[in-house]
């Protein structure tokens, strides 16, 4: 069965995902500006509710952009490290960052200190990956830093590209995870899926502006479950 990651807001949207069957959530806030860094309080709460495949922390200090300064990521590896030792290392956790230098490429330097920042918890870099002028590129470099998954859309602004993302999933192989991206919703994930060969997917199951639907997120699950699972 593909894993499903659903971004939410609120504890109120990962006591849903959890109660659907969400492998995992993504947390942040404030995401009409792409999201950024949920407060400390919200990634206990949400770690408490035991995701089989823990939970995801956006870590991003600011919208706009993803060239951050030195200040900036500082700031994020802070995060990282705080965030890190509240929880402690039993805690099943994810961060997600991703920096770009001038020039629109990965800021290696960046995450490098972030791989050693976040320790034994998984490291995503999110979409700033489709900014990439050169994703192949830029997945092997991932790769050699130590990346666990990838968060794209294959590249389109806002719309999952299964083409492009088979291909990275192949690429990928099994060093890397490709998490599959884009406008996805219980009504296109599943043909999503059967194009790209995602295994994992990264979705909202939006009401309004920031909370989550119980209906929608059950939709999603049931989407994605074999008819005779």
């Amino acid at each position: 069965m593909t894993r499903v990651e659903l971004c939410v807001q609120d504890l109120e949207g990962a006591r849903i995902a959890r109660e659907v069957g969400a492998d995992r959530v993504e947390l942040c806030v404030d995401i009409s500006v792409g999201g950024l860094t949920p407060p400390f309080d919200l990634v206990e709460a949400a770690a408490r509710l035991g995701f089989p495949g823990g939970i995801a922390v956006l870590v991003r200090p600011r919208a706009g952009d993803f060239v951050h300064d030195a200040r900036e990521i500082d700031a994020i590896e802070g995060t990282m490290r705080d965030y890190s030792e509240r929880l402690g290392q039993a805690s099943r956790l994810a961060f997600v960052v991703g920096v770009l230098d001038e020039r629109g490429l990965i800021h290696r330097e960046a995450i490098r200190s972030f791989r050693e920042a976040a320790g034994d918890h998984d490291l995503v870099f999110h979409r700033a990956f489709d900014r990439l002028e050169d994703r192949y590129e830029g997945l092997e470099i991932l790769r050699g830093l130590g990346v666990d998954r990838i968060l794209t859309t294959g590249g389109h602004e806002s719309e999952a590209d299964p083409t492009e993302l088979r291909r990275l999933i192949e690429a990928a192989g099994d060093g890397i995870t490709i998490l599959a991206s884009g406008g996805l919703r219980s009504g296109n994930v599943a043909r999503i899926v059967s194009l790209s060969g995602a295994r994992e997917v990264h979705m909202r199951a939006p009401a309004g502006a920031d909370r989550t639907d119980p209906r929608e997120a059950a939709a999603i699950m049931s989407a994605l479950t074999p008819p005779d699972w």
